[in-house]
């Protein structure tokens, strides 16, 4: 009978150290201070600008130079694994003329105070190397995280439909 009653009372004392109002202190005590409205319409901003950047091969490298992380890494659409030195270079190398670029829409994921992820779409008018001209619509999904006070795009993924 003495462990019966012993169980019982470890049993209620676990309980009652678990209880629903314990966690809900927990939780409210790690509660995010961070305007995640805000945080999205700016990082929707970044993303838009990014993806336009690339109707002008000067400010596109500057805004690439910007918004990718040093550590950055993506696959490009034929497979291959390409860090920021390779955007960069492929930017500057490219011989497309592109006269237009429409983003779709984007939704942001909050992952924490400083990751998130964007995925969404893009259409790109131009014109190839020998001159025809071109539409073809990219999807992709984005992830960012703000180091020192600045976000940057630390990896990314994508297809595009020609």
């Amino acid at each position: 009978m003495k462990k019966l009653i012993l169980c019982f009372l470890v049993s209620t004392s676990l309980i009652a150290c678990t209880n629903q109002e314990t966690k809900t202190e927990m939780a409210s005590a790690t509660k995010s201070t961070v305007n995640k409205t805000e945080l999205e319409a700016k990082l929707k901003g970044i993303e838009a600008a990014w993806n336009s950047s690339i109707t002008d091969k000067d400010f596109g490298y500057k805004v690439n130079e910007e918004t990718v992380s040093d550590d950055f890494v993506t696959y490009n659409d034929k497979g291959v694994k390409q860090t920021k030195a390779d955007i960069l270079k492929a930017l500057a190398d490219t011989k497309e003329t592109i006269s237009e670029v429409v983003n779709g829409n984007m939704s942001v994921t909050f992952y924490s105070d400083n990751v998130a992820s964007i995925v969404g779409s893009h259409v790109t008018k131009g014109k190839d190397i020998t001159g025809k001209a071109f539409t073809k619509t990219t999807f992709w999904t984005d992830v960012f995280m703000e180091r020192n006070g600045k976000w940057q795009c630390i990896a990314s993924g994508g297809s595009t439909n020609p």
